[in-house]
């Protein structure tokens, strides 16, 4: 909303966005939902590249994100865009959380997009499938 207000100053204020997001990140403090929700909002409004440059950051994260919907969101963005060995990361990653995320309201998204691009079927049903 804001870089629709003012466009101009849109790339000045995600670069600002991206710095608090990376500190957040190596501050562990991913598991804020207002985290979650900014999060969103800059996925939303960056550039592809600037989108894949974070998703890979983003991937050892994700156990975190799961538990709004902002956050739900912001994985399932994550997993469409991120590569084959991220995708495998963020999988291992959601190991043991599986039936937690199936109960959870929004979290179940995140596992159907999971299983629609991972390529690794060995992988997803060592992970998701056998919980």
């Amino acid at each position: 909303a804001l870089g629709e207000k003012y466009p101009e100053k849109k790339k000045t204020f995600l670069q600002y966005v991206r710095e608090f997001l990376n500190k957040a990140i190596f501050k562990d403090m991913v598991v804020y939902e207002y985290v979650h929700t900014l999060l969103l909002e800059y996925l939303q409004a960056c550039e592809q590249a600037e989108l894949v440059d974070l998703v890979s950051t983003l991937a050892k994260c994700a156990p975190a994100l799961y538990k709004s919907a902002a956050g739900v969101e912001s994985l399932v963005t994550c997993l469409s865009y991120a590569n084959a060995t991220e995708r495998k990361h963020i999988v291992k990653s959601l190991k043991g959380l599986v039936v937690d995320m199936c109960s959870h309201g929004n979290a179940y998204m995140a596992l159907i997009r999971t299983l629609d691009v991972v390529d690794d079927t060995v992988l997803v049903n060592k992970v998701v499938c056998s919980e």
